[in-house]
Order: structure tokens, then C-alpha cells, then sequence
């Protein structure tokens, strides 16, 4: 078994639209999913499921979500080019699913970049059900093997050649709180100086909006949270209430399943996921990874980067810089007249 959950490789667009398609229309029998990828991507649904999402009833809920999307479509922008202004000297890690789209799209905006390799998706939920039976010591050791795998256990950690920066939506911090706390408790049992690998160790939490006050909710500041690390190691962002919804919703469509502890060590998240809500999650994944791979967005990314008072570091102005060379003004038309660029 491999010990990374399962999730899609965006940059593997011919593929995952061909079984996009197959799965929505069984009439397109000339599409062909690439043979390195058959077994994958090409595995057969269920005749239930597949008659389930070969309806007019599913493709209107496809549709209904590519349209929402779009809604947030400049929140997630703007979310993107402020976390890269905080963070971009770090490498990012993106908890769980609720950061799933600004993970897809920033991996569009940063494709032909020296930050391409600097993002990483961390499947992890700290969810807890009532009278769940768990065999922790299965889960736990599942846990570490995973960590290991994308190289965030705690000795790689401190031999990266940069600090990480673990992103997510930040409420109560109770999900910042149960993974340091984990890391520390890692630390301490494999002899390492917790302090070290502490000052390795950055948060960006993802906020509602809200006015400014001496007494407004800083979740950093309350209970357990306080102290977690050194306060200038942990930083916030603020979004529209809107927006929050969009990123944190139980009911919205994701990629992948929610990787909470009764699924860690379990054969089923690390196999393909074909639902009717994993499917439309792909295909809202995979547009928003071609969105930012687009000139026009890079564009508009780069500008909204160059708004941000961290354009004076060196780091972010060589991004700016990479991005307007990536992203080309669009040609002239035949008449002569220049297109302005975004």
C-alpha cells in the first residue's frame, strides 16, 4: 500500500478529461484515456453509479458548481497572491480540504515558476466522531509513515532548505493545535531538540473578516492556542464571510475524501474515490489548476502580488518578475491595434 492517500495529478489533463467525459456520456467512445494511466484513472464505475451520473440531473449539479466557483473566483485571487506575500519565503502546506482550491489553482499560477515544487497538499483532518472505536496505534503510525513520505516528519524537517508554512482555515486553531502538538510529542520521542525543529515550523490561518478592534477574536490568542509558537511564526489572512463558506463547507464538492483518523492506515483513502461529489470536485479542481495557467490570470496574479507591501522582498519580486515572463501580453490583432494586457 502506498502511504500517501489518493489524489489526482492535475498536471495529468488528458487523462482525467477523458475520464471526466466517459463517466458523464457513454456514447464518447473515441475518447481514450492514455495507457500508463488506464488502470488509474480507466477503472470501471458501478452500472448504478455510472447511470446516476450519465443524467441531466447530475450534469445540472456539475454546472451549478463550476458556477459558484466562478463566483469566488477573484476572493480566491486575492487569497492566493496574500498568502505568497506572508509566506512566500517559506515552503506551503495545505491542511486538509478546505484549502483544496487555492492549492489547485495556486499550482496553476506557479507552474512555470521556481515556487512550482514549494506546494504541498497534506490530506489531514483532525474530525472526531462520537463513539468512534479507533486503533490509534495503527492510525498514528500510518500518520507518521505519510509524514515521512512527503518528507514533513520532524528530521526532514529540520534539513529542508526552507521553514514550512502550514495553511489552512483557522477557527478555533483546534487543527494547528492537535498538529504541533503532534510534532512535539514526535520530536520528543525521537531525541530531537523540539525547540530546533519549532523555529521550523510556520502558520498562516485563513479568517473571516472582521472589524478592527483591540478586542476582536484572534483564535492565536485564546486558550490552548496561546503560545503554540513564537508570535511572529504565526500569521492570518482575512476573507469575506462568503468565501469562508466556499472554502470550509461540509457539503462543498472536493477531490478527495475527508482524511480524518478513522481513515488513516485504511485501504479505501488511498484508492481513486469515484463519487458523484469527488467527480465534480476533480472537474472543479482541474479548472481552477487551467485557470491559473492561463496568460491573463498570471497576469492579474502578478499585479495583485505587486500591490502587497512584501514586494519590496527580494524573493517576491523575482516571482512578479517570473510571472509577467511566463505570462505574455496577448498579440495584436491583424489590424494593427494592440491588445492591452490585463
Amino acid at each position: 500500500m502506498d502511504d500517501k492517500p489518493f489524489r489526482w495529478n492535475l498536471r495529468e489533463q488528458r487523462a482525467l478529461r477523458a475520464m471526466l467525459a466517459r463517466a458523464l456520456d457513454p456514447a464518447l467512445t473515441k475518447i481514450t484515456i492514455p495507457k500508463q494511466y488506464q488502470q488509474t484513472y480507466g477503472a470501471a464505475l458501478s452500472k448504478q453509479h455510472l447511470q446516476k451520473l450519465q443524467t441531466d440531473k447530475f450534469r445540472t449539479e456539475m454546472a451549478k458548481a463550476q458556477k459558484e466557483a466562478h463566483r469566488h473566483s477573484q476572493d480566491l485571487l486575492k487569497c492566493c497572491a496574500r498568502i505568497i506575500s506572508l509566506m512566500g519565503h517559506c515552503d506551503l502546506v495545505f491542511v486538509g480540504r478546505s484549502p483544496e482550491p487555492i492549492f489547485d489553482h495556486l499550482s496553476g499560477l506557479l507552474y512555470d515558476t521556481t515556487y512550482k515544487s514549494r506546494l504541498t497538499l497534506f490530506h489531514y483532518s483532525n474530525a472526531r466522531y462520537i463513539n468512534e472505536v479507533i486503533d490509534w496505534k495503527r492510525a498514528v503510525l500510518a500518520l507518521k509513515k505519510y509524514l515521512i513520505a512527503i518528507q514533513l516528519d520532524p528530521k526532514t524537517i529540520l534539513k529542508r532548505k526552507r521553514c514550512i508554512a502550514f495553511v489552512d482555515i483557522a477557527d478555533s486553531g483546534s487543527t494547528f493545535y492537535d498538529l504541533i502538538t503532534f510534532y512535539e510529542n514526535w520530536s520528543d520521542s525521537l531525541g530531537l531538540d523540539w525547540k530546533q525543529v519549532r523555529s521550523e515550523i510556520r502558520i498562516l490561518g485563513i479568517v473571516g473578516r472582521q472589524k478592527a478592534s483591540p478586542n476582536a477574536y484572534r483564535w492565536h490568542q485564546e486558550g490552548k492556542c496561546r503560545n503554540l509558537l513564537d508570535i511572529n511564526a504565526i500569521k492570518n489572512t482575512s476573507v469575506t464571510s462568503k468565501f469562508l463558506v466556499y472554502l470550509g463547507s461540509w457539503s462543498a464538492h472536493k477531490a478527495s475524501i475527508s482524511f480524518s483518523s478513522r481513515y488513516w492506515g485504511v485501504g479505501t483513502a488511498y484508492a481513486p474515490t469515484r463519487t458523484d461529489t469527488t467527480l465534480i470536485g476533480l472537474q472543479l479542481a482541474l479548472d481552477w489548476f487551467e485557470l491559473g495557467r492561463t496568460d491573463e490570470r498570471r497576469q492579474m496574479f502578478a499585479k495583485e502580488l505587486s500591490g502587497h507591501a512584501e514586494m519590496k522582498d527580494s524573493e517576491i519580486r523575482n516571482l512578479v518578475l517570473q510571472l509577467r515572463k511566463t505570462a505574455k501580453p496577448p498579440k495584436a490583432k491583424k489590424s494593427g491595434r494592440q491588445i492591452q494586457p490585463v
